[in-house]
């Protein structure tokens, strides 16, 4: 379930996991955000997360009667944290089984409402293993659960999803969405993934002259994320990447998860952009985690991260740390291929993604943070 108004990616992974494992699953979250997931014929309900007290009080209420009605056991609160999750967790019978993940642990020891929800949890999970180091006080046991968002293929018919049972329905959304080449032959792609977030990334260490002159002319720069509206931070991005525009794709829209796949699948190289001058670098470096990290991994993509990140061990697989002055060569370098990434075996894989979230949900086993 969802009760903020983003991480859609998260319930993506969540769902595809745990349907993988033979659970029936269900999902509550906004209408909203439950569209852009685009799948399509899961149990779901709806729950108003932006409006009054009173109104979402209302919502809780009739999401309390769909979890008694369909005697749901195990909750995953895909980001555990605000009042409303909080409140959520007063009323919810303690027989249920409730796993909070964590996006950020910036208030997990400071925030009176973030330890009452932790009171009411069975475990944390985080998507990052350099999360852990923050996490030792807690008085539940953390696992991490990396992020693995798998994106469907085009919808079915109304009419064919109500001819099949629903355990049929279930199992036919698990599909592979088209696979067509999108990138242009000869053209490298450095994907940046994420919505535009003018305090999380570097962007015009990038989109000026002095950098882009020194790139080779089949060098491309993927902004994979959401640049619309007209945030001061996104003006100005944009307003500076229409100048390049020969060598720069963005998104002025939401972008689908299939859509995210096949640029994702396409990328030569993934740039998380996370440098000492941006607003969050110091948040990134203690209590936050890029979904940059876990899109290399999952998609077995290499990856650039500036220097300051190599203090973190599982960061270094399929990795290559930078100074940002030296960026724009070792795009060159590895454009005309001068220079490649190696890297080993990722720090987890499809098998590790199921095991860790089975064995969260079932109690079984020992955590998890024994393997990092």
């Amino acid at each position: 379930m969802e009760l903020s108004t983003s991480h859609d990616e998260g319930i993506v992974s969540w769902y595809h996991s745990l349907l993988a494992e033979g659970a029936q699953v269900h999902i509550a979250s906004s209408t909203e955000l439950f569209a852009r997931t685009n799948l399509v014929g899961v149990p779901f309900a709806s729950v108003n997360v932006t409006g009054s007290w009173l109104s979402r009080m209302m919502s809780l209420r009739k999401l309390y009667r769909y979890i008694r009605k369909n005697e749901i056991g195990h909750v995953v609160i895909n980001t555990a944290s605000g009042t409303l999750v909080r409140d959520f967790l007063w009323f919810l019978p303690k027989q249920i089984s409730v796993v909070g993940v964590l996006h950020h642990i910036g208030r997990i020891n400071s925030s009176w409402t973030q330890k009452q929800i932790t009171q009411r949890l069975k475990a944390y999970a985080i998507i990052s293993p350099h999360l852990l180091e923050g996490m030792k006080t807690s008085s539940i046991p953390v696992h991490v659960v990396p992020l693995t968002a798998v994106p469907n293929s085009k919808r079915e018919s109304e009419s064919e999803f109500e001819s099949k049972s629903e355990s049929e329905s279930q199992i036919a959304l698990v599909e592979i969405v088209d696979e067509k080449n999108i990138k242009p032959a000869k053209e490298f792609w450095v994907v940046i993934p994420g919505n535009i977030e003018g305090l999380r990334k570097d962007y015009y260490s990038l989109l000026n002259p002095k950098f882009m002159q020194q790139l080779p002319t089949n060098v491309k720069f993927v902004f994979l994320g959401d640049a619309s509206g007209h945030r001061p931070d996104r003006v100005t991005f944009k307003r500076h990447a229409i100048k390049y525009a020969k060598q720069c794709i963005w998104f002025d829209n939401y972008i689908s998860h299939e859509l995210f796949h096949q640029y994702m699948r396409q990328a030569d190289v993934v740039l998380p952009l996370i440098h000492p001058n941006c607003h969050e670098y110091s948040e990134f470096m203690s209590i936050k985690s890029s979904g940059a990290f876990t899109m290399a991994w999952t998609y077995k993509k290499p990856m650039l991260l500036e220097r300051g990140f190599s203090v973190f061990p599982h960061l270094h697989f399929g990795s290559k740390f930078y100074d940002v002055p030296e960026l724009p060569k070792i795009l060159r370098q590895l454009a005309i291929g001068e220079l490649t990434i190696g890297g080993g075996e990722v720090p987890w894989n499809d098998k590790f993604r199921q095991d860790s979230t089975v064995q969260i949900i079932t109690n079984s086993g020992s955590p998890l943070t024994k393997n990092f």
